[in-house]
């Protein structure tokens, strides 16, 4: 039984193991991406100057790595699980909403 279960998603797209957020409100940048990825990922040891992997506390790399970032975190990849950090669903669907309102400048 598991193993059937386990390959009827295979095929499915992101979007559709997932529920379409609404994305109705703008999302900003500045005032809601930067902080939640600056307080949950820019942490010592992860994306942080100097580790090898981008650098959060830096717009334009949040800005390059965008798309990455939308399909980690509702992946679940990302935070890493040993990390003990936790995204709400709220939380991932903002990231969701902002990269696919245009990954605006804001």
């Amino acid at each position: 039984m598991a193993l059937v279960w386990s390959f009827s998603c295979s095929g499915d797209s992101e979007e559709a193991l997932f529920d379409r957020p609404d994305c109705s409100v703008p999302v900003s940048l500045s005032g809601d991406i930067m902080p939640l990825l600056q307080s949950n990922c820019a942490i010592d040891g992860c994306h942080t100057a100097g580790t090898g992997l981008p650098d959060f506390m830096v717009k334009e790399n949040i800005l390059e790595y965008a798309d990455e970032i939308k399909k980690r975190t509702r992946e679940g990849s990302m935070p890493p699980p040993y990390s003990g950090i936790v995204l709400t669903s709220e939380e991932i669907n903002m990231i969701t909403c902002w990269v696919d309102q245009g990954k605006k400048d804001n």
